[in-house]
């Protein structure tokens, strides 16, 4: 019985972190910008919205755009969006990730975290 019971608590407990929206950022090679520290990558989206990418933790993948375009989301309407719920914390709601285009039909799509710079060190 109680292994019956932990396994519901634990199927329940995964999809609910299955219902995490997915959040799709362009990269703007124009506006945008990546630091590489060791094994990641920082990424600093919109309006200083930074993002960081680990070799070991994260998953990068080659798509097409069609595949992702229902999850594009820009800084300013995600913000929006959230605006009136309790800052940091709604950014645990989201799976974050990064589009960055090889060419008009396709890019590739990064698998990113959120994190808060202080004084250009990493403040998890």
């Amino acid at each position: 019985m109680k292994k019956i019971i932990y396994f519901l608590i634990l199927t329940s407990f995964s999809f609910y972190a299955q219902k995490k929206e997915k959040i799709v950022f362009l990269f703007d090679q124009n506006k945008d910008s990546i630091i590489l520290k060791n094994n990641y990558r920082i990424y600093t989206i919109g309006n200083n919205q930074t993002f960081k990418y680990s070799v070991k933790k994260h998953k990068e993948i080659n798509v097409t755009y069609e595949k992702i375009k229902k999850h594009v989301v820009s800084t300013h309407d995600f913000l929006k969006k959230n605006k009136f719920k309790k800052d940091p914390k709604y950014y645990n709601e989201y799976l974050f990730y990064i589009f960055i285009r090889n060419n008009y039909k396709s890019g590739c799509l990064v698998e990113v975290e959120k994190i808060w710079l202080v004084e250009s060190k990493i403040a998890d």
